[in-house]
């Protein structure tokens, strides 16, 4: 929620401070304020003004509260198919803002293929796709995707003829939350 600003003015008033004692029937006072002319009206405090000023604040709040928080790794679910192998599991973590993901991907994989592999939960989906490089069995490159669905896949590139595709690839990567 976009935060609307106040333009507060002061009150000017010809006599500041000025005001008429009326003496009550039961006994009590009644202080009527003595403005002569009004130069500026000014800006009324009231509730409508005082709670656009708290609800600013607490929008602030949730959003620093939000960038400063630490999830702490969490286990990411693979597709059908694909495990961790030996490798350190699939994990993400948002700290101060930034997402990080970590970990090997084990399964049957085609050669210049994309495979799914595994989502991410929407609450953590880049805002546009993320791709980079991977490091994959017996230092064969490979590719990694994370699309604004969640979606996390891989692909290794096998170059020449008669190379084994490999079985794992491990990637990392981070960007900011949106």
């Amino acid at each position: 929620m976009a935060y609307t600003k106040t333009v507060w003015q002061d009150r000017y008033i010809e006599t500041p401070n000025k005001y008429q004692l009326t003496e009550n029937q039961d006994n009590t006072v009644t202080l009527t304020e003595v403005t002569g002319t009004i130069y500026t009206e000014g800006t009324d405090v009231n509730a409508d003004h005082m709670n656009n000023i708290e609800d600013g604040l607490e929008d602030v709040d949730t959003r620093v509260t939000t960038l400063e928080a630490d999830t702490g790794w969490q286990d990411i679910s693979y597709a059908s198919g694909y495990s961790a192998g030996t490798g350190d599991p699939l994990k993400y973590r948002v700290k101060n803002g930034i997402v990080y993901i970590k970990g090997y991907v084990t399964g049957t994989f085609a050669s210049g293929t994309y495979a799914t592999v595994a989502t991410i939960p929407a609450s953590i989906t880049p805002t546009e796709a993320i791709r980079g490089g991977a490091a994959a069995q017996q230092g064969k490159p490979a590719l990694y995707q994370i699309a604004t669905t969640g979606i996390i896949q891989v692909c290794p590139q096998v170059l020449g003829t008669g190379v084994a595709v490999p079985t794992w690839i491990q990637f990392t990567t981070s960007y900011p939350v949106d």
